[in-house]
């Protein structure tokens, strides 16, 4: 479900930016051979294995559709990452604008013993981003805040990745492998982690509430090679192991796993 929802959110960004774009732009030669620079865009479904919520042992697979569409360096649109809109690329360094679609939680994702913790609504997340690419060498720097009434959830993200491109690096073929981090303020860990008195007494867990900090660090990978012709297979795969307040909280101790691992694998079509 979450995967569907953000695809349907990129896909209604792409389509308000291609209203705006003039119609040379759709010609047919840009359309299979776009020009430097010109809109790129790729069409695809697969599946993907995630937790069912943050911190959860059981993981979820579903069907998922893949979109993703460039145009230039100043805008890219992917399922999996988000809208990614750049206002300075200078030498090495890229600065820009980021949203994100965020999942919530449902209450039937949660083991029996844990359902009265209830539901957590889904959100979108807006920040900026700084990436630095050198050679083969990137570094990503995301800042986000949750789009919400009441108190709102802040993450910051770090992201350092190897690239091993394979053959021409126009047709993007190859793998990438690197660290990330991530740290959150109080709001976010508490709506994903904490245990307020009204959830304790639903529950029986003890009452909990998480300090800000560092909450998520692993290894990330991802992956595209080409088949025939237009079609290719890319794929991504992520393991993180929560830490400070996070891995303290009760919901971790009772049904869930401090251990997160996210993959996909997505059979591609680029028109």
């Amino acid at each position: 479900m979450n995967r569907l929802t953000a695809c349907a959110l990129a896909a209604a960004a792409l389509t308000g930016v291609a209203a705006g774009l003039p119609e040379a732009a759709f010609a047919d030669g840009a359309t299979t051979e776009p020009a430097a620079g010109g809109p790129t865009l790729a069409l695809g479904a697969g599946v993907v294995a995630q937790p069912a919520y943050p911190g959860a042992a059981r993981t979820d697979w579903s069907a998922t559709p893949y979109f993703s569409a460039e145009f230039g360096k100043s805008l890219a649109i992917d399922s999996l990452d988000g809208i990614r809109v750049t206002v300075l690329h200078e030498g090495v360094l890229s600065l820009g604008a980021i949203g994100r679609y965020q999942p919530g939680r449902s209450s039937r994702s949660l083991p029996a013993r844990l359902r009265g913790l209830n539901g957590l609504s889904d959100t979108a997340e807006l920040g900026g981003f700084a990436t630095v690419e050198s050679g083969p060498v990137s570094l990503d720097l995301i800042g986000t805040e949750e789009v919400r009434h009441g108190r709102r959830g802040a993450v910051l993200e770090a992201h350092a990745a190897l690239s091993l491109p394979l053959g021409d690096p126009a047709d993007q073929q190859g793998f990438s492998l690197g660290p990330f981090v991530k740290a959150a303020n109080q709001s976010y860990l508490q709506r994903n982690f904490g245990v307020d008195a009204g959830q304790a007494a639903a529950t029986g867990l003890d009452g909990f509430s998480p300090h800000a900090g560092i909450d998520l660090a692993g290894l990330e990978a991802n992956g595209a090679v080409t088949l025939i012709d237009r079609w290719s297979v890319r794929g991504f795969a992520s393991w993180g192991r929560l830490v400070g307040s996070a891995s303290n909280s009760p919901i971790l101790r009772d049904g869930g796993r401090g251990s997160q691992l996210s993959s996909g694998l997505f059979l591609v079509f680029t028109p």
